[in-house]
C-alpha cells in the first residue's frame, strides 16, 4: 500500500520534471514581449520547482517510514 503511494507520487514527479523540461524548450512567441514572457515562465517554472521539492520530501519521509 505504502509502496503504490510512493510510486504514484515518484510518477507524478517524473511527470512535472518533464513537462519542466518541455517548457524550457519551447519558445516564446514572437508577438509577446520577451521580458513579460520570460518573467511569466520564470514565476510558473519556480512554483513548479517547489512542488516538485514538496513531492520529493514526502516521498523521501514514506521511505524512510517504510525503512523502518
Amino acid at each position: 500500500m505504502v509502496l503504490d503511494d510512493v510510486g504514484t507520487r515518484l510518477g507524478m514527479a517524473i511527470s512535472l520534471c518533464g513537462l519542466l523540461a518541455e517548457g524550457l524548450e519551447e519558445e516564446v512567441p514572437s508577438d509577446s514581449s520577451p521580458a513579460l514572457a520570460l518573467g511569466n515562465r520564470v514565476e510558473y517554472y519556480t512554483d513548479s520547482l517547489w512542488v516538485l521539492r514538496e513531492f520529493l520530501q514526502d516521498l523521501q519521509k514514506e521511505a524512510k517510514e517504510v525503512r523502518l
